[in-house]
């Protein structure tokens, strides 16, 4: 869907995905994904959703370790399929987070995971760093409002999808 989306655009359409990506200032899938679940682990752990951290986790109750207090432990698990799963495959993400945005708000989370993002490309798995400087100058031509219209219908299609 956002491969197709991308190429909305008429000067864009000679460009590769992650190009296309780059100028129009959007995310991968994959990353989107993977800031998803980092943020629904941290509202597990704030008790703003209805489900309880324990039944996707097991918090790590050794205060010798590294970083913040709500580290969660790995478990072993014997079948490869396991480690797609969203308690397995946020697990090293979320332990990696200081422990000062630990103790925010939600929004403040996500302001904390961009500067995060800014400062380590890889945290959420992206392909290639995304460079914002070059995407206004590259989209002049086109409407903001149409842009940020699309950006938001592409992001309703993928929640309810």
């Amino acid at each position: 869907m956002q491969h197709r989306f991308t190429r909305l655009f008429k000067d864009l359409r000679d460009l590769d995905y992650i190009r296309r990506l780059n100028r129009l200032s959007l995310r991968t899938l994959k990353e989107r994904r993977n800031r998803a679940d980092v943020i629904e682990v941290f509202k597990l752990c704030k008790g703003h959703t209805l489900l309880s951290l324990d039944r996707f986790f097991q918090l790590d109750t050794d205060r010798r370790t590294r970083g913040h207090s709500l580290k969660i432990c790995k478990l072993c698990f014997h079948k490869d399929i396991r480690k797609y799963f969203f308690s397995v495959r946020v697990i090293n993400r979320w332990n990696s987070l200081s422990e000062d945005v630990m103790q925010s708000s939600v929004n403040m989370f996500k302001r904390h995971l961009q500067k995060v993002r800014e400062r380590r490309m890889g945290f959420f798995m992206s392909a290639t760093p995304m460079v914002a400087s070059s995407s206004a100058n590259s989209l002049r031509h086109v409407r903001p409002h149409l842009v940020s219209y699309l950006v938001r219908l592409l992001s309703a299609v993928a929640i309810v999808w």
